[in-house]
Order: structure tokens, then sequence, then C-alpha cells
């Protein structure tokens, strides 16, 4: 059985430090004693520390324990860095590692230039014949199909694609011959007359000779308005003088030009002569063409 414990003494002073002695041997051990009974707990005392004494002499050193178990040190700080060694021989090739898996693809390259220009290739087989559609007139609300043609208001027109809409110049249609105008032919006038006003194309005579209007009001005969296309010859070599014949009766009035008939189907000019009859005829068709070169 447990006793009570008595109350606390006060504590003594510290005593000098004694001199460090052999480490005994140890004893054996003992036999576990049986438990006592527990105590009642007493009341709590108080611990007085007295001051501390004196440190006392360092004793002497004792002899080298048994070493305890190892210890984890610090790190050391890093040494300076060493010379570098010479290189070593090469080591033998070592096995072939396991493949790795595919990159992702790199960025696309520049493109590069043209490469020579390839043999030509054998010539294909023939083609069938082409289509070509006949023209038809254009009705308000027709339709047109791809490729036909039609006549609208004196002009002929291709459809590009099916369509509804009218024949114009617009996507759908393909415009192949516009509409021409009436041409216009010379028109003889006669002798020159500065008080008339003169058109493109009035074939006047003046001076033994023929000109062509080149555009309407041209202006005073001869001129830049003008264009020469006939002119009177030169008078040929004097012959020899003839022998005087016998005077002869007085003859009647000699025949002259009234005016002019024009065939413009042949470009013929026909002078109608003062006795009513017809003289001969005029071939103009050589002078427009020359006039139509020279003015082109």
């Amino acid at each position: 059985m447990r006793g009570d414990p008595g109350p606390a003494g006060p504590q003594g002073p510290i005593g000098p430090r004694g001199l460090g002695g052999n480490v005994g041997l140890p004893g054996p051990k003992g036999e576990v004693g049986p438990a006592g009974r527990d105590g009642k707990d007493g009341a709590d005392g108080v611990s007085v520390i007295g001051p501390i004494g004196p440190e006392g002499p360092i004793g002497p050193r004792g002899e080298r324990g048994i070493p305890g178990p190892p210890g984890i040190g610090r790190q050391g700080p890093a040494g300076p860095q060493g010379l570098r060694g010479e290189a070593g021989a090469r080591g033998e090739r070592g096995e072939r590692g396991i493949p790795g898996s595919a990159g992702s693809a790199g960025a696309r390259g520049d493109v590069g230039p043209p490469g020579p220009q390839g043999p030509a290739g054998a010539t294909g087989e023939s083609g069938p014949p082409g289509r070509m559609f006949h023209a038809k007139h254009w009705k308000d609300g027709g339709i047109a199909y791809s490729g036909e043609i039609f006549v609208h208001k004196g002009e002929t027109w291709q459809a590009r694609c099916d369509t509804a809409t009218e024949p114009s110049d617009c996507a759908d249609w393909t415009l192949l011959a516009r509409c021409g105008r009436d041409a216009r032919s010379p028109t003889v006038k006669g002798t020159y007359d500065s008080g008339l006003v003169y058109h493109e194309l009035d074939i006047v005579a003046l001076n033994g000779g023929s000109f062509i209007a080149r555009r309407d009001a041209p202006g005073p005969c001869p001129g830049d308005g003008w264009q020469l296309i006939a002119r009177q010859g030169k008078p040929g070599d004097k012959g020899d003088r003839g022998d005087s014949g016998a005077r002869g009766a007085q003859g009647e009035p000699g025949i002259g030009i009234r005016g002019w008939k024009i065939d413009r189907a042949s470009y013929v000019a026909l002078p109608v002569l003062t006795d009513g009859t017809i003289g001969p005829a005029l071939e103009l068709r050589g002078l427009f063409e020359q006039f139509q070169i020279e003015t082109g």
C-alpha cells in the first residue's frame, strides 16, 4: 500500500558540480515488485527554486563513451568547381530504346519553285460535233434556255443561262449582232452654187472637175470640206493646121446638159441634154471606192 505523500520541503541550494566519475557497469535487472495501492491525492505543495550557484571547475576528461547512433548532419556549402577532366573513352553502344510517341505536325514550309515542264500528253479523242441553235423571235413572257439564240428588236442575242428576262445588256444575255443603220448614197447636185447648203456625199461640178462633200456644211468649194473625184484633162498637143474648108451654112444651136439622172443601184450618172435626150453614162463607182480608200 502506497502511503500518503508528505508536504514538500524547501529546496536546498545547488551544490558544486562534482568530478566526473567512471561509468559503472549496469547491475542485474531485478524482479518487478507488486503494485501498491493508490494513495490519496495530497495537497498541492509550493516549490521554491533557490538561486543558481557558481559553476564548478571542469573535471578531468572521462573515457571515450560508446558511439551513439549515426546522426544526419547538415549539408555543407558547395565547394569550388574542379578542373575539367580529360574525355573518357567512348563506351559501347547501348540497346535501342523504346520508340517515342509521334510529335505534332510542324509549320507548313514555303512554296518551292515550279518544276520543269513535263512532256506533252497524248492527244485525246475527238469530242462530239457541236450544236448550233436556230435563231427564234423573242416573245414577251417567254423563257430562254442556256445557249438558245433569239432575235429581238433587230438585234441577235444568245442566252447565257436559263432565264425569263427580256434580251438586254445584262448578265443573262450575250449580244451577237447589233441593229445596223441605213447606208447613205452620194447625191449629184449639179454645178456648184455658193448660195446653196450642201451635205455630206453631195457631188458638184466646178471648173471642169467634180467634187464630193466630206461632211455636212463643207464650206466653199474647193476647200478642206471637199474631195476632188474627177478633173478635166489637159489639152493635147496642137496639130498641124489643115486647109481652110469651104464655109458652110450656119448650123443649128449646139446641144448642152440640162440636168442629171442618177441610177443609185449601179452608181451611174446620166446627163439629160437640152434636146430631151440622154447623153453617155458617167460611171462613178470607181470614184467612190477611191474616195473611201483616201478618207477611210
